[in-house]
């Protein structure tokens, strides 16, 4: 801007100091601190200057030979692992004995099982058998008695047949004992006669007896010639 007399007009800008401000400000210079004296450097390659010596590492094991804190085992002598090889031979050769020996015993237990199931089995059989010998008694009895136009003696004469047949068919045989020696093993003796006849031979029969699979059922019962007198 010009005045009136031509000359330009600068505008100054003037700033108003607030005196509450100015104090403020004086109080913070003053509690600044004066600085510290810097401390000088000790020169290099002085007599207080400490040089540290270099530090002697540890040798290290191989990769191998390190493990996870443990130290290696040391191995055995040969004379130790000989006498622990033999002594592992000999406990396995008793143990080896120990179980052929048991297996020994529990196949013997197993036949011997087997043989009483077996007997038991075949004395169940020769009793069920002796029963029907009982049966083929009574219907030769009735045979013997019986008249052989009687309408029924066809029946029973059947049913002996029928009888002797099964029998036949589980391996029973008859003994045959009249005029044979007399065999303690198969003959009964039950009286004795002082006729005309051989010593130690059997007379009569008064009950047969049967064999199962050349096996005695039931022996003869039989009565023994006992010679002259």
């Amino acid at each position: 801007m010009t005045n009136q007399n031509g000359r330009k007009r600068i505008r100054i800008p003037v700033r108003t100091v607030d005196p509450d401000e100015e104090r403020r400000a004086a109080e913070q210079t003053m509690e600044v601190p004066a600085a510290l004296p810097a401390e000088e450097p000790e020169p290099l390659g002085g007599p207080a200057a400490e040089v540290e010596e270099p530090r002697a590492e540890a040798p290290t094991a191989p990769p191998e030979a390190q493990g996870e804190g443990e130290a290696p085992c040391p191995e055995p002598a040969p004379e130790a692992a000989s006498e622990a090889v033999e002594a592992l031979e000999a406990e396995l050769a008793s143990w080896k004995d120990r179980a052929l020996r048991l297996q020994a015993e529990m196949e013997n237990y197993r036949k011997r099982m087997d043989r009483r199931a077996e007997d038991r089995i075949r004395q169940e059989r020769k009793r069920l058998l002796r029963t029907f010998l009982t049966v083929a008694d009574n219907l030769e009895r009735a045979l013997a008695q019986g008249d052989p136009n009687d309408p029924l003696y066809e029946g029973v004469a059947l049913t002996h047949r029928e009888l002797m047949r099964l029998l036949e068919q589980e391996g029973v045989k008859p003994i045959e004992a009249v005029g044979a020696p007399f065999d303690p093993a198969h003959h009964e003796a039950v009286a004795t006669t002082d006729s005309r006849s051989e010593p130690m031979v059997v007379v009569q029969e008064v009950e047969k007896g049967y064999l199962l699979d050349d096996e005695l059922l039931r022996p003869a019962k039989v009565i023994v010639g006992g010679g002259n007198t």
